[in-house]
């Protein structure tokens, strides 16, 4: 699988510059996989806000049928000291979430511990500021490639080493998820959006604009 990720990350590197004019420098990764991320390409990344209300719209924005709407919550600080302690430098360690200090080193390497950290690029591009963004990363990748992965499945897949604090008391787990039931989905979306919390604001661009008026239909035809 490493392998695999090298292939299509040179090759997006390589043909990406025909399609942009401002592209990341060639040696930071994490924001050359952000990007890869934002236009779809399979990567190790999971997107995260540090925001409940933009990781609550996305939830109930991207829900389809009549299942319940699910945001995920995460133990930031647990995530880095369990990654500190498999890695064993519970000082240096401090400093991972900077991408570049910590990737070569702890989590592109394959015979290290498995670990999860968190992780923004230091050069933040508009999207990931709007969205209060942040990316979950992984020195396991096989999740990654497996494209009808859904994001729970991913997610369970990347947090196994961290299993035994899935299930104790609340003050010490690492993730905890959050139901919404379905029926609820319209009403959340017009909330939000009377906070200004929707693709328009999210997602820069006519593209977000043209996905606004979609949900303007969703919640006009439902009589908010």
């Amino acid at each position: 699988m490493k392998a695999l990720e090298d292939f299509i990350t040179t090759e997006f590197k390589r043909k990406a510059k025909n399609y942009i004019s401002r592209h990341p420098r060639e040696e930071n990764t994490i924001e050359w996989l952000a990007l890869m991320r934002h236009h779809g390409a399979p990567t190790r990344l999971l997107d995260w806000s540090h925001s409940p209300f933009v990781a609550t719209f996305f939830a109930a924005a991207d829900a389809r049928g009549p299942g319940a709407i699910a945001v995920w919550c995460l133990d930031l600080d647990a995530l880095t000291r369990r990654a500190q302690y498999l890695l064993g430098a519970p000082g240096a360690a401090a400093n991972l979430q900077y991408f570049e200090l910590g990737y070569e080193q702890n989590i592109s390497q394959r015979d290290r511990p498995a670990v999860v950290i968190s992780s923004e690029p230091y050069d933040l591009n508009e999207h990931i500021v709007v969205q209060q963004g942040l990316f979950l990363v992984s020195n396991q990748t096989e999740y990654a490639f497996e494209r009808a992965l859904t994001f729970e499945r991913a997610l369970t897949f990347m947090l196994y080493p961290y299993r035994q604090r899935l299930s104790e008391s609340l003050e010490q787990v690492v993730a905890v998820k959050l139901v919404i039931p379905s029926g609820l989905r319209h009403e959340i979306l017009y909330a939000l959006e009377r906070m200004n919390v929707g693709w328009a604001s999210l997602l820069p661009g006519l593209d977000g604009f043209a996905r606004s008026l979609e949900t303007l239909c969703q919640i006009l035809g439902r009589g908010q």
